[in-house]
């Protein structure tokens, strides 16, 4: 086959549906050669990517994205452990106000509170600003101590294990 040359009229789609009657008006001529295989205009191939790139944000706008990790006002960095954090820890965790909190609540079930309960103690009840069910284990375990005959007296008392971290413990007798 040779080098042939021939004209093909084409039209856009959006002014054959819009306005028939100036079809005439914005036909295009465009050369083709007949080597190559007849192709849509540059102009429809300039509307269909617009076209095709809204269809892909409607379904991007459904999928979620991962966004990168941007932290938020509200998250603070972790901070290096430092006698600042210590003192912070010390002063979030108040270790006096929970042996208030269980010798009120030792009350209240009957329980005496002796001074001298101190030779015989189940493990002790690790506290710290960290413990999230502290009170439910402090009233477990006195709870426990109530339903038992023997025992109608107890002590509380905590010792520093480390930092802001102590073992309360509650003798009973």
């Amino acid at each position: 086959m040779g080098n042939e040359k021939k004209e093909v009229e084409t039209t856009p789609e959006a002014v054959q549906e819009s306005e028939p009657e100036k079809q005439e008006e914005t036909t295009e001529k465009k050369t083709v050669n007949s080597e190559q295989p007849q192709t849509v205009s540059e102009t429809e191939q300039a509307v269909q990517p617009a076209t095709q790139l809204n269809e892909a944000d409607k379904t991007e706008q459904s999928v979620s994205k991962p966004q990168p990790d941007i932290p938020e006002e509200s998250e603070k960095p972790i901070p290096t452990e430092t006698e600042e954090t210590t003192s912070e820890a010390e002063i979030d965790f108040d270790i006096d106000y929970w042996i208030s909190f269980a010798k009120d609540y030792a009350q209240s079930v009957g329980l005496q509170l002796d001074s001298e309960a101190v030779y015989c103690w189940d493990n002790p009840i690790r506290a710290g600003a960290h413990c999230k069910y502290l009170e439910r284990d402090i009233h477990s375990r006195l709870n426990r101590y109530k339903a038992d005959e023997e025992i109608t007296a107890v002590w509380i008392w905590a010792e520093e294990v480390s930092d802001g971290i102590y073992d309360i413990y509650i003798g009973y007798a």
